[in-house]
């Protein structure tokens, strides 16, 4: 991350369990906020990264249960002058996405 000067990075096919440590990932220069796959299988996985600064705030964002069976992290980025931008990582199949809208399509 330091190499490129990178300030966010969003990955999909992750591959993390919960024996990786976030300082493992990047250094604590970074805010880390990831979402593992939950079941047994091998791969998945999504996580933003995001460079820390006096002027930047990273926030995690809640989802509502039923977004349960999607492998996604949301995470608002919140600059100084109160201006900011949500930013979410998505990894499913368009079939998954699409039962979990159409479920709730009345939100």
């Amino acid at each position: 991350m330091h190499v490129k000067d990178v300030d966010i990075a969003c990955l999909c096919e992750t591959w993390l369990t919960d024996f990786t440590l976030d300082s493992m990932i990047a250094s604590r220069d970074f805010s880390i906020f990831r979402q593992d796959r939950a079941d047994t299988r091998r791969g998945g996985g999504v996580c933003i990264i995001g460079k820390n600064s006096s002027c930047v705030f990273f926030k995690s964002v809640d989802l509502p249960t039923r977004y349960q069976s999607l492998e996604i992290v949301v995470v608002d980025i919140l600059f100084g002058n109160n201006n900011g931008v949500r930013l979410a990582v998505v990894e499913a199949t368009i079939h998954l996405i699409n039962s979990v809208i159409s479920v709730h399509a009345d939100y």
